[in-house]
């Protein structure tokens, strides 16, 4: 009985966030489909939570409960206020483009496997506490430090790499340690949350872009049972929770700029901010993406950047937290470190051609380990393979812009070990404790992108049986 009661505090917590983040998207995008706004509730409302808080921690109000319950409530209140009004307002266009509803099987369909789903791995999650070696040295122990000490500085002595990281996962599990004490502990639900948002985004994704029902499932489940997702939505790592917001967030930008749709290229905007605001990395993986991005735009010529839209949020959002790095953590930061000697490496030549071998040849043979990927890339190689003209830019400039961004995250995951052979001895070591999840980001959206692919070889299929009958 003495754990029933924290737990429906955490309950009620994360009730609260996805509200939040309920209330935040409808405001930006009025027309957005249910099962889409489902997907990305938890995602906005956590990030909205802890930015928020971030912020008026800095300005030195308290992190305390009396003062967190207040802001809470005043989000809730001011949101659903807000997105009312935006409701009014947009009545007559809420049915209408590309946000309609889907059948409905589908959607009861996805949501038990997936709350299913969520039971088991919140289960194993909470289970198996902070067990792990980057959870427990620096992402829970620094959310307890700003929980005990009621501001942001607690961070600086609790846990490792003092204010290196973003605070997003430390706040977070904060907010649990004050409303809850964190018995369960209830903060290590957030990672199969940040999965399971991952995986309803694939399905509303792949149905969005003209696939099928089931197979937008299928895939989908295929998504659910890779070894390497399932792990990290359970052990207490930021990697899972980083591209949950970044992949969304880059294809939502994508869907906004290919219909010129300046509300879903903000909401893509929001999501990129809060991937800067979840791991230091996420800086450098928006820029890659936002890159390639730009790059298709720019060979396709097809849609429209509005770039008010798709800049303002990710300033506002990740410029708030890389001023705060820059005050308080550049100074001793290990990354900026490694990128000085890295470029001064380059600049006077000495290039190491034999680690760039040696992270590609390891980057070769690890994403055929079945024990890490199951089958996710020999599958999806060959259904690429086979619908490789689908990807040309002139007849399917989405599919093209599509592929530019996977080439572009996986080429910066396999730059940042080399990077990081700057400041860390014994590269082989790193490739082996490191690389899968340090490729996880392009490997999620490998899923969406051959998806794609294999829902256009069975529409050609279709077509051409229908053809000859």
């Amino acid at each position: 009985m003495a754990s029933v009661i924290p737990f429906v505090y955490d309950v009620m917590l994360i009730a609260g966030m996805v509200l939040i983040g309920w209330f935040a998207i409808g405001i930006i995008v009025p027309s957005i489909s249910k099962l889409a706004r489902v997907s990305l509730s938890f995602l906005v409302g956590a990030g909205i939570s802890s930015w928020s808080i971030f912020i008026l921690g800095w300005i030195g109000v308290p992190i305390r409960w009396s003062w967190m319950l207040g802001w809470m409530l005043f989000m809730l209140i001011a949101g659903g206020w807000l997105n009312y009004r935006a409701r009014q307002s947009n009545k007559a266009h809420l049915t209408s483009g590309s946000w309609s509803r889907d059948s409905c099987w589908s959607h009861v369909a996805i949501g038990v496997i997936l709350a299913l789903a969520f039971c088991y791995l919140g289960y194993i999650s909470a289970g198996r506490s902070y067990s792990t070696f980057d959870a427990l040295s620096m992402w829970a122990p620094k959310g307890y430090g700003i929980a005990h000490e009621g501001s942001l500085w607690g961070a600086v002595e609790w846990g490792n790499h003092k204010l290196d990281y973003p605070l997003h996962i430390q706040l977070l599990i904060a907010m649990f340690r004050i409303f809850s004490r964190d018995v369960i502990p209830g903060s290590k639900l957030i990672f199969p949350l940040f999965f399971i948002s991952y995986l309803f985004f694939t399905f509303d994704y792949l149905r969005r872009r003209a696939m099928g029902d089931l197979l937008a499932l299928a895939i989908t489940l295929i998504t659910a049972t890779v070894p390497l997702f399932v792990l990290h939505a359970t052990i207490g790592y930021a990697n899972l929770a980083m591209a949950a917001y970044l992949i969304p967030g880059l294809l939502w930008l994508l869907e906004g700029v290919f219909t010129e749709n300046s509300r879903a290229q903000i909401l893509g905007s929001m999501l990129l901010g809060f991937t800067v605001w979840t791991i230091i990395e996420g800086v450098l993986y928006v820029g890659a993406g936002l890159a390639a991005l730009v790059l298709a735009y720019l060979i396709v010529r097809k849609g429209k950047i509005r770039w008010f839209s798709a800049l303002v949020p990710l300033l506002v959002v990740g410029g708030a937290w890389l001023l705060f790095y820059m005050l308080y953590a550049a100074q001793e930061s290990q990354a900026v470190s490694a990128f000085d000697q890295m470029w001064l490496a380059i600049r006077t030549g000495q290039v190491d051609f034999s680690d760039i071998r040696l992270i590609l040849g390891y980057a070769r043979r690890n994403i055929f380990e079945v024990s890490t990927w199951g089958y996710l890339f020999p599958t999806g190689l060959v259904i690429i393979v086979l619908g490789l003209r689908q990807l040309m830019p002139r007849q399917n400039p989405y599919g093209f812009s599509l592929t530019l961004v996977v080439c572009s995250l996986a080429a910066l995951s396999l730059g940042l070990f080399y990077l990081r052979s700057f400041a860390i001895e014994g590269l082989y070591d790193l490739l082996v404790r490191g690389f899968p999840r340090g490729f996880m980001s392009p490997a999620m959206l490998f899923v969406i992108l051959f998806g794609s692919v294999l829902s256009g070889i069975l529409s050609r299929v279709s077509l051409l049986l229908g053809v000859k009958e």
